[in-house]
């Protein structure tokens, strides 16, 4: 899957975590999520699904559309409005990850 997340320009997803990788890497996300309501109700969210999410969302093939033409038009390049909210989400973005695992593991 790694391989995939990386060869990747645009993911298209419902409610999958494979998305925050994606956001991580500063690729863009299309959350298409066409059973909303129904997901809600049977399974819930730690999220707010309208609101506090980092790409495009939609219930519409119509604006599915739309968003993945304009992802095409425009290099697959993350819209600003979602860059902005990494520093919400991570603390880190770097490339030391491995390196603070590893400290955090010697102290115990």
């Amino acid at each position: 899957i790694q391989k995939l997340i990386n060869e990747s320009s645009l993911l298209i997803t419902d409610y999958s975590s494979v998305s925050w990788d994606f956001f991580y890497l500063c690729k863009p996300v299309i959350f298409y999520q066409f059973d909303f309501d129904d997901y809600l109700k049977n399974r819930g969210s730690y999220l707010d699904l309208k609101n506090d999410i980092f790409g495009d969302r939609t219930e519409s093939n119509v604006e599915l559309m739309q968003y993945i033409k304009f992802y095409i038009n425009n290099s697959f390049s993350e819209k600003e409005e979602y860059t902005g909210l990494r520093n919400k989400f991570f603390k880190y973005s770097d490339n030391f990850n491995c390196k603070r695992i590893y400290e955090e593991t010697k102290k115990l």
